[in-house]
């Protein structure tokens, strides 16, 4: 341990990176392997797997007609969700090495700072969206060469030999941020303070305004032509982001400016409190005691291992490098940077009306504040605490709360890409092969993270329906969703059109109902559904449209899910009996749909949801075995009282397919415990 201390002491500048690394890792990283997909994840993935280039260009022309670049990219190491994640994790990593390196012309002397800003900017708690790798891998390229462009500014401004080489390459840094998405655009505005503080520092006896505004200028000019090009010039189908707020001002400015003022108070609260306060009493993330209790425990570790590494890095000659007055200096700076990347960062967010406060996914505008609030945090504590053990001490203490929070965040996304899993695996169980121009219709949506119109994507990378671009053969609706179920109601074609990819049900009536109740397995529904209690009542109806002959056997050329996607298949329990022997009930293949469920109960498997021993129920009576039957209906009926609608829904179309004395006699037993004449 002492030889490791020796050799953090001696070598602490080149460390920076490494820890820098760790500390990323250890937030974002530990997780990985088990991390998959989410929300706006899937439509790139699908364009990526089917090799549309031209319509992955196509989506994002919608919006940001020239971030598609990095999606390309990065694609180019393919689409298993490891590879998103690993990049995005280097991506991250490489935006805290460009602060610390963009920081370096303006406190050259006070790398403790610098590591400090680098330290809290990796780990800020509040944007809680890097497991969704893949859509958010753009934001974070873009972010990477806005502090680069900073950097190079710097350098400009101090090495008068290469003043043209960084100016040339800080411009085209700024061009790549600004032109690739808009999210950065507003912490431009603090280039006039940045080169301000370092040309002060550098010449204290000239006015730096002259040069301020020189270095500023050409920054400026770039600006000024990309408002003109996103204002003006760009054409875009509808402007995904208007400027609501000013538009607002033209008929209320004083109720307008009050708004505007109450959104910016509200999540600059959420901000510099609220998420601070998140990381002591852990309400974000539906988490359990036990995850919570590791969140904890691993805080602490890294408590532990910071406040080690940092006394360690910043001991001896280090520890006294920069003279009190320099380091005040320094904070107040950072205070000021760090305010004003808060507010001009965030005021394009706010003129659109939009919110960090409201959270779910608007917490991605956390994002372009994790800057400011680095910044405004830790020139706090460098500013009010004199002691450097003091500083180690409490940005220590920060870092891990973030640490535990950001753990707590990876267990949830860990749980909601199972249970994305759980669904995209047994709906290739139920339903190995569907009908082209067939149209899924959920109840709700599949998990916290997955989403209309996201899970359409998502069905056809699972399966081979994509149909000739810009049209694909399958799509997900949800019920409440663009009007879906006034659609359904109307016997109308479920039809979408979205960013230029397109589906159209063959027929209104090639809908396939489905339905994921609590810890149960996924249901494919049926016109019998009409009686099935479990569902939300006001949509038991709508299920009369749901077409089961739409399911087909197995393709012989289907692989079955791509498993790099994926995952490997999942062990063989009762979800997979349940769903292979429903298919089996729907194909009439009655003995294979009884040794299923046979071998389901030999493993000791079963289910509390009357529902899911139906197919059992279906072909133990289509096979004559009645008294098995009865048994297996007296069993769904013990199990739930809303069973009996199911159970007399099922005896319906059995004793009408079979009417003769043992099929009645067996209804009738039936109707002893379940009550089906009065249905």
């Amino acid at each position: 341990m002492n030889a490791v201390g020796k050799f953090i002491e001696t070598r602490g500048g080149r460390l920076q990176p490494l820890l820098f690394l760790l500390v990323c890792i250890l937030a974002f990283g530990l997780f990985i392997p088990f991390l998959g997909f989410y929300w706006d994840d899937w439509p790139t993935t699908f364009y990526t797997y089917n090799q549309r280039v031209g319509q992955l260009v196509t989506h994002f022309s919608y919006d940001r007609p020239f971030s598609v670049w990095g999606y390309w990219l990065i694609g180019r190491l393919g689409t298993a969700p490891l590879s998103w994640h690993l990049a995005a994790l280097l991506v991250r990593w490489g935006c805290v090495v460009a602060l610390a390196w963009a920081l370096k012309p303006l406190w050259p002397r006070n790398s403790r700072m610098i590591l400090f800003a680098g330290l809290l900017f990796a780990v800020y708690p509040g944007y809680y969206l890097q497991p969704s790798a893949v859509i958010f891998s753009s934001h974070l390229l873009a972010y990477l060469f806005f502090l680069v462009s900073v950097g190079c500014m710097g350098r400009a401004a101090t090495d008068k030999s290469r003043f043209w080489v960084y100016t040339a390459a800080g411009l085209a840094a700024a061009a790549v941020h600004m032109f690739t998405l808009e999210y950065f655009v507003g912490l431009e505005l603090i280039r006039p303070f940045y080169v301000w503080f370092l040309l002060s520092r550098t010449d204290p006896q000239k006015s730096p305004i002259r040069r301020t505004l020189a270095l500023w200028g050409p920054y400026v000019l770039l600006l000024l032509l990309w408002v003109l090009w996103r204002l003006f010039l760009v054409n875009l189908p509808v402007d995904p982001y208007p400027l609501v707020m000013v538009s607002a001002f033209n008929s209320d400015p004083i109720g307008t400016a009050v708004q505007l003022f109450g959104i910016a108070v509200n999540d600059l609260g959420y901000i510099l409190v609220s998420t601070w306060r998140g990381t002591v009493l852990p309400q974000l993330f539906a988490v359990t005691s036990s995850q919570n209790g590791y969140a904890w425990a691993f805080a602490g570790g890294g408590f532990l291992l910071l406040w080690w590494a940092l006394s360690k890095l910043l001991s001896g000659k280090n520890t006294n490098a920069t003279p009190r007055n320099e380091e005040t200096r320094a904070a107040g700076e950072a205070l000021v940077l760090g305010a004003v990347a808060l507010i001009a960062g965030l005021m394009p967010v706010w003129l659109i009306g939009e919110d960090i406060s409201r959270g779910d996914y608007n917490l991605r505008y956390m994002l372009v504040a994790l800057l400011g609030a680095a910044l405004l945090v830790v020139g706090a504590v460098v500013f009010f605490l004199r002691s450097i053990r003091a500083q180690i001490l409490v940005l220590s203490l920060l870092v891990a709360l973030a640490l535990g929070n950001h753990l707590r965040a990876a267990f949830e996304y860990r749980q909601d890409w199972e249970d994305q899993r759980a669904f995209f695996w047994q709906l290739s169980w139920r339903a190995p092969a569907i009908e082209m121009n067939t149209a899924l219709v959920a109840l709700e949506p599949v998990a916290k993270y997955l989403r209309d119109p996201m899970t359409g994507n998502a069905l056809n990378v699972l399966y081979p329906t994509a149909g000739k671009a810009p049209a694909v053969g399958l799509w997900n609706f949800e019920l409440n969703r663009t009007q879906t179920v006034r659609r359904i109601q109307n016997g109308e074609l479920l039809e979408n059109d979205y960013r230029g990819l397109i589906f159209s049900g063959a027929t209104a009536e090639d809908l396939v109902f489905y339905y994921l109740p609590p810890k149960g397995c996924l249901w494919v529904l049926s016109p019998r559904d009409v009686h099935n209690n479990f569902l939300p009542t006001g949509m038991r109806d709508l299920v009369a449209a749901s077409n089961t002959a739409n399911i087909l056997p197995q393709a012989e050329d289907d692989k079955g899910p791509p498993p790099h996607i994926f995952g490997s298949e999942p062990q063989h329990d009762w979800c997979y009996f349940f769903e292979k022997a429903d298919l089996a009930a729907q194909l009439g293949d009655w003995p294979l749909a009884i040794d299923l469920m046979a071998e389901a109960e030999q493993r000791g498997l079963g289910s509390d949801y009357g529902f899911e021993w139906l197919p059992l129920l279906r072909a133990q009576a289509a096979s004559g075995e009645w008294q098995q039957a009865i048994e297996t209906s007296q069993h769904i009926h013990s199990l739930d009282a809303r069973n009996d609608g199911l159970l007399c829904a099922a005896w319906t179309p059995i004793v009408e397919s079979d009417p003769g004395a043992a099929a009645q006699a067996a209804l009738d037993e039936i109707d002893g415990f379940a009550g089906c004449d009065g249905q």
